[in-house]
């Protein structure tokens, strides 16, 4: 009897869930999908790993003339008396720390200028969404972060590329 009770109590659960979600509109989104294939997005990270590598090449130059520094100082220790070496290891670490604030502070920039680009793409991926949604009637979109699984059929990131691709955003790329 209890287990006849039950089963009534689900199945009429599952039918008000049934009709709840057949009058709903639900699409989807893959925003890693989206921003792999933004052509603005696209450009402004080949251009920003040109820019990273003038650095790095500068970074690398400095890197590798702080291990000459070292190395003097290294062979200068049986030439020199402890103060002059003394002095030359304070203005080696003064060096080395100023070139670490500087590699601190350029990742900082490189970091901080993805996230403002990002930003802006994703205003522009809001905006596409709010006019997809109310053309559609759609009651719901989710992202790939909310939900486990879903159908390729209520996927509207071709959709949301196209748009996005249609329209020109200009990105910053200034790590100045």
């Amino acid at each position: 009897m209890i287990a006849n009770n039950v089963f009534k109590i689900i199945f009429v659960f599952f039918i008000l869930i049934s009709t709840t979600k057949a009058n709903q509109s639900i699409a989807t989104i893959n925003l890693d999908r989206i921003f792999q294939n933004s052509n603005d997005f696209t450009i402004f990270l080949e251009n920003l790993k040109l820019i990273k590598n003038d650095y790095d090449t500068k970074f690398k130059f400095k890197e590798s003339e702080l291990i000459k520094q070292k190395k003097i100082i290294s062979d200068s220790e049986n030439i020199l008396n402890q103060e002059e070496i003394n002095k030359l290891i304070a203005d080696y670490t003064i060096e080395v720390n100023n070139f670490s604030t500087e590699v601190k502070n350029y990742n900082e920039k490189v970091d901080l200028i993805i996230e403002s680009n990002k930003d802006i793409i994703l205003a522009n991926i809001l905006e596409i969404l709010k006019e997809i949604s109310i053309k559609n009637q759609y009651d719901i979109i989710l992202s790939e972060d909310n939900y486990f699984i879903a159908s390729d059929n209520i996927d509207i990131s071709e959709i949301v590329i196209k748009k996005l691709n249609s329209i020109s955003t200009e990105l910053k790329t200034n790590l100045e």
